[in-house]
């Protein structure tokens, strides 16, 4: 498995990635390549973050989950993170080249990324023209309790009725 992502591409997706939880394989980005292109996919179970990085048609599905600390030490610069980094994946062995032409090796997060095509309809059919690049995030319900709860800033805000007099 072979693709390119630009710095500011993981610093933007690792916003959406789950930080000390129980559920280690939310703890970094889950690259995929399949028929629809290569995509990033983050979540930390309350929201979601999709970003397709290439809508070149790949034949074999391939997927990695590239570790949130690895995320940071590759994304964290003081430029404006438009460099490219070029990712090789065999195994549980990522490989990386860095625009300086230095070279990180890091290890996949083992596990089973959650399914989101379940919750992200296929917006594109495989006849149609596919676009260059695409964002979707969504944010999901939250629990407080038993019961989900609407956030409070989602509601309106009260307006006290003020009483007229009329001649």
């Amino acid at each position: 498995m072979k693709f390119t992502i630009q710095r500011k591409q993981l610093k933007a997706l690792s916003r959406f990635s789950a930080i000390k939880d129980i559920r280690y394989y939310l703890q970094g980005i889950h690259v995929v390549q399949n028929n629809r292109g290569t995509y990033l996919e983050s979540t930390n179970g309350h929201m979601l973050g999709r970003l397709l990085i290439d809508s070149d048609y790949v034949e074999n599905q391939s997927k990695v989950i590239i570790p949130l600390d690895a995320v940071k030490a590759l994304s964290a610069t003081g430029k404006k993170g438009n460099e490219t980094l070029h990712f090789t994946v065999e195994g549980e062995k990522i490989t990386v080249i860095e625009p300086d032409n230095s070279t990180r090796v890091f290890s996949a997060v083992e596990g089973c990324f959650p399914n989101t095509d379940r919750i992200i309809p296929l917006m594109v059919k495989d006849d149609e023209i596919k676009p260059s690049s695409y964002f979707i995030g969504i944010i999901m319900p939250m629990r407080d309790g038993d019961y989900a709860r609407v956030p409070e800033w989602c509601y309106l805000p009260t307006v006290k009725t003020v009483e007229t007099e009329t001649a």
